[in-house]
């Protein structure tokens, strides 16, 4: 009810019910400020009595680095995810002081939030035994991300209601649809604010509890690895356009079509601009301390299950004429010796714990991909031993058009190498090649060599300083998640609608650039002013004074494009703002595209968001 409304009903009703005025001015002032809890409270008497002064305020966040906070839900969790929480818990803890040290005000002035953390890969394990593949060799990357969201939302102090399992998630969704629309019993919220869960988890939220789902789709935040373009969010659009946005192995998109706002999408890593950054922490714990790099150079594969070993026979032939190879293949069967293998000569250590990793990584040159797995975690650890990762460049970009793994994810997306991110940072501590390219690799195997030289310090003529350093970025450390995390949910709204000058990131940082070239996506033209592309600027740049200021329109159109606003046409459809479409090169389209800057090393936050 807004204020036009009930005013209608004030009149009439105090018109028929005299003795109602003192009740309605009462709800009126109330009304006006939508303190609907107190009406309730005090006028209905249906929620538990609130005092006024108290209402819909929030209690602060505390910072904690005491892990007993997370103890009661370790029974639930799988043993990696503990065993890698209580490994790097003494690195959260440093991060944690260095964060509440450099940015107090932005710490310490944060609403504690209710968080439910749901984690809906790992309800389906009896038949995707995701944790069980964990301690032999499996993929760790879904896990890893997990275990350190868990560990920041502690840290930063938020109350945390987490499952793993369709039973307790039932018993937690009861427990708040249970309350109905009373925000506080006996003093303390009782809403969600915060949903995380996984396509997984979402889909079962849909078929199990789609009331639940309905009142808190906004609250909704995605893990999502690999990102979502606004071209898949949308089952309509997808549906009209599949052809042109599929490939020949599929035209299917069974990953995408759940018509979230796009930010409510975070990934792994800061590939996509329309979506959120979530990231992980590399683990750094004992780096350095058994550093035994020898004169002899080594390589480790980056390829812990046999598949991936298969079509690399000739760039593994020329790395083992060049160097000590090394591998931890997990499902390696045994191979009679007068066999010709490719894992002759190759010394495989099986499948390593993560000490065990990190000794291995201490005392290897070369970390080398062989182009699979698509942007793991792996090439950022090894980077932070100072080893340097060789990073397999693709002649020709993959993506769902022309990649089967790709060909089902709800992105158009276009990988140049292994590790685009890593390719960014370059040397000393990356080299980008292809490695099918004899000559080239042969060449990059070298420049590893070199760059890895052992020097001693000028200052201490006595001790060995060992090159390239290693290195973290920023926003890939415990310090930097950290403030990600804390920021990104006290300041990104979703739910309530909000003026523009208490927007996020502010509309102030908002700058416009047009594209340059018909093909060229926002994402480009952004990056290109070392910008990123701002997808929460879209709706205030979308409108006709500005667009008719820009292309100096003598009239103006409307379309539902994910390259529109552009030209002389409006958006007309929220869901398809899109920072990373590209229109064809012969559209003629010209875009208009909303960038800001961001801290550098820490890509999610503008550098006047603090």
């Amino acid at each position: 009810m807004d204020g036009s409304e009930f005013q209608n009903s004030f009149n009439s009703n105090t018109n028929r019910f005299p003795e109602l005025i003192p009740v309605m001015l009462k709800i009126s002032s109330m009304v006006q400020t939508a303190h609907f809890d107190i009406i309730l409270s005090q006028v209905e008497s249906f929620c538990p009595l609130m005092e006024e002064e108290t209402e819909m305020k929030h209690s602060l966040a505390k910072m904690s680095s005491s892990i007993r906070r997370l103890l009661p839900i370790f029974d639930g969790i799988p043993h990696y995810m503990k065993q890698r929480i209580n490994r790097l818990w003494k690195k959260w803890k440093e991060g944690a002081h260095e964060v509440i040290t450099k940015y107090p005000e932005t710490m310490t002035q944060r609403k504690k939030l209710n968080v439910l953390v749901f984690i809906g890969f790992l309800a389906n394990e009896q038949k995707l035994n995701f944790a069980k593949k964990s301690d032999h060799g499996g993929p760790l990357g879904e896990l890893l991300q997990w275990s350190d969201l868990l560990a920041t939302l502690s840290i930063i102090g938020h109350h945390l209601e987490v499952s793993t399992d369709k039973e307790s998630l039932k018993s937690i969704v009861w427990k708040y649809m249970g309350r109905g629309p009373c925000q506080y019993v006996n003093g303390s919220r009782q809403q969600l604010d915060i949903i995380f869960t996984d396509i997984m988890g979402l889909n079962i939220l849909r078929q199990r509890h789609r009331q639940f789902l309905m009142n808190n789709r906004c609250r909704i935040r995605l893990l999502d690895s690999f990102g979502t373009h606004a071209e898949f969010t949308t089952k309509s659009y997808f549906l009209q356009n599949k052809r042109k946005l599929s490939g020949p192995d599929s035209q299917r998109n069974p990953w995408g079509g759940h018509g979230l706002d796009l930010r409510q999408h975070w990934t792994f890593y800061p590939h996509s601009d329309d979506n959120t950054f979530l990231g992980f922490v590399v683990d750094t714990e004992g780096v350095g301390e058994n550093i035994q790099k020898t004169s002899t150079p080594s390589a480790l594969i980056y390829g812990k299950q046999k598949y991936m070993w298969m079509d690399a026979e000739k760039p593994i032939k020329l790395l083992k004429k060049l160097v000590k190879v090394h591998a931890t293949v997990a499902d390696l069967e045994f191979i009679p010796k007068n066999s010709s293998s490719l894992f002759d000569d190759v010394q495989n250590h099986g499948f390593l714990n993560s000490e065990e990793i990190s000794e291995l990584l201490d005392k290897t040159t070369i970390f080398f991909g062989l182009g699979f797995p698509l942007e793991g975690p792996a090439p950022l650890e090894a980077m932070a031993h100072g080893t340097v990762f060789i990073n397999a460049k693709f002649e020709e970009p993959k993506s769902r058009k022309n990649y089967k793994f790709l060909s089902e994810k709800p992105t158009l997306r276009e990988w140049t190498s292994q590790n685009p991110y890593m390719e960014k940072i370059g040397e000393p501590h990356v080299i980008t090649v292809d490695i099918n390219n004899e000559e080239e690799l042969e060449k990059a195997i070298r420049r590893a060599i070199e760059l890895k030289v052992f020097l001693f310090s000028v200052f201490q003529p006595n001790i060995l300083e060992f090159q390239p350093k290693p290195y973290v970025p920023l926003e890939f450390s415990p310090a930097g998640m950290l403030l990600r995390v804390a920021v990104l949910l006290e300041k990104q709204e979703l739910c309530d609608k909000i003026s523009i000058s208490k927007r996020w990131p502010p509309v102030n940082e908002m700058k416009i650039f047009k594209t340059k070239k018909s093909d060229d996506s926002c994402e480009m033209t952004c990056h290109s002013q070392n910008m990123l592309c701002e997808p929460s600027y879209f709706p205030v740049m979308n409108s006709s004074p500005l667009l008719t200021r820009e292309f100096s329109c003598s009239e103006l159109s409307t379309d539902s494009s994910p390259f529109a606003p552009f030209n002389c046409t409006v958006q007309q459809s929220a869901s398809l703002f899109s920072c990373a479409s590209r229109p064809s090169p012969s559209s003629g389209v010209v875009r208009l595209c909303p960038c800001r800057d961001y801290i550098p090393e820490q890509h999610a936050i503008c550098k006047m968001c603090l």
